[in-house]
């Protein structure tokens, strides 16, 4: 039997499909962001603008394609200040490890005489929730911020690098 039959007996006998679609509760969503008992953050929002330097840092790491039909593939992991927008490290790896990251954001704090920010955000990547680099930030003394998931504007001011 075809779809076109069953559609038309269903019609003549007033029978109607109910199809559930399921919605997300965005209001629930923004008020707990982060994977629970992971991490702990500030809720930036969207203040991008520090009236100091070294008061809030972003990270993030992109994929760059090269070589022949861009079948080559390497990780940037970059640190940004939010407040002047100057890139203070960036390293480059084959993939996102959680030791890339934690090397930039030491080679970030290297560079800028070992001075460090009150807060670092960044996106839920892989590397940026492991335990090993939020047990690095904490025994720095660095407050980590996180966007929420699937929400790339929460971190935008790094995904425009």
């Amino acid at each position: 039997m075809g779809q076109g039959r069953v559609r038309r007996i269903m019609r003549l006998a007033g029978i109607r499909a109910s199809i559930r679609v399921a919605k997300r509760d965005r209001q629930e969503e923004k008020k707990e962001f982060l994977l629970v008992n992971k991490l702990y953050t500030v809720n930036l929002g969207h203040a991008f603008h520090p009236v100091a330097p070294n008061v809030v840092w972003v990270t993030d790491c992109s994929e760059i394609t090269y070589g022949k039909d861009n079948k080559q593939r390497l990780r940037l992991s970059a640190v940004k200040d939010l407040h002047d927008h100057s890139v203070i490290a960036w390293c480059v790896a084959p993939p996102e490890t959680v030791d890339l990251a934690t090397k930039t954001m030491k080679l970030a704090i290297v560079n800028n005489d070992g001075i460090k920010p009150d807060t670092v955000h960044s996106d839920q990547g892989t590397a940026y929730t492991s335990s090993t680099y939020n047990t690095f930030l904490a025994g720095e003394g660095i407050t980590h911020s996180m966007s929420r998931p699937g929400t790339p504007g929460d971190n935008s001011p790094m995904e425009s690098l």
